[in-house]
């Protein structure tokens, strides 16, 4: 999880690239939002639970040295959707702590905001950093074709939960590779081949519903012999969205709600 840092940074910030980005996020969710604006990259990320976590990328100039993290709450966020961005290049920031305040000049002036916020609520995974960029190494395919994949296979964890009176918490997507295939099922959760992992089918379908792209990246990155996240990539023009969902283990006994097997071919 980042760590706001108890020292006062001071640091400037394309304040148009961050007007810009809130609003991507905003039109998707109204979750908190995590910042983290390293070098030329500024990363907006938020969470659904602990298992997956959405982040959008865009780049800065100038960039942020060192970094810097803070949070953005819903209200914030809002009064930034609903207000015109700086008219000036760069938003002057200090974070000290939960603390953050952000000057910048607008068609009328000069302005502050000032608000509260700590981090440490975020229920960010310990592999957060590993869960932000995209994979170098992923496959691109139509959305639709993944998306019928993903869909057919919660609505097959669905008959099973039916047909053989499984509890939810035993239902998972399984994804793996096959050959060159990418492979998408609902299986009950037991051992799989090597390569092979179990999703939870509420947050699979759940990160769908942020990819707009015709075609998109795929991607499956082990993290250990036992779990891996998939990583779901949609690249727009002027920045990046990246949904990385952690797998489960054979021991998880969350409540998972199916949702709705195939295969999406390499095309």
């Amino acid at each position: 999880m980042p760590r706001q840092a108890p020292a006062t940074a001071q640091f400037s910030l394309d304040g148009q690239t961050l007007w810009k980005g809130v609003r991507h996020v905003s039109a998707c969710t109204d979750e908190p939002i995590l910042s983290i604006a390293h070098g030329h990259n500024l990363t907006l990320v938020v969470f659904r639970e602990a298992r997956l976590v959405i982040s959008w990328h865009f780049s800065l100039s100038p960039g942020v040295e060192p970094s810097a993290v803070f949070g953005i709450p819903p209200m914030i966020a809002s009064h930034m959707c609903k207000s015109a961005p700086p008219v000036s290049r760069l938003a002057r920031m200090t974070v000290h702590g939960s603390d953050v305040s952000l000057s910048a000049d607008d068609a009328d002036g000069s302005f502050e905001l000032r608000w509260r916020f700590e981090i440490a609520q975020f229920p960010a995974p310990p592999e957060l950093y590993r869960l932000l960029p995209a994979p170098p190494a992923a496959v691109a395919l139509h959305h639709l074709e993944v998306a019928d994949a993903i869909l057919g296979a919660a609505a097959r964890l669905m008959a099973l939960e039916v047909e053989r009176q499984l509890h939810r918490s035993k239902l998972a997507v399984l994804v793996g590779m096959h050959g060159d295939r990418l492979v998408i099922d609902g299986r009950e959760v037991g051992k799989e081949p090597p390569g092979f992992y179990h999703f939870d089918p509420r947050l699979v379908t759940r990160a769908l519903e942020f990819l707009s792209s015709d075609r998109i990246e795929v991607g499956l990155t082990p993290l250990d012999p036992q779990r891996a996240f998939l990583s779901l990539v949609d690249r727009q023009p002027d920045h990046t969205l990246h949904c990385a969902l952690l797998s489960l283990g054979l021991d998880t006994q969350r409540l998972i709600a199916p949702g709705r097997g195939m295969v999406a071919r390499r095309t």
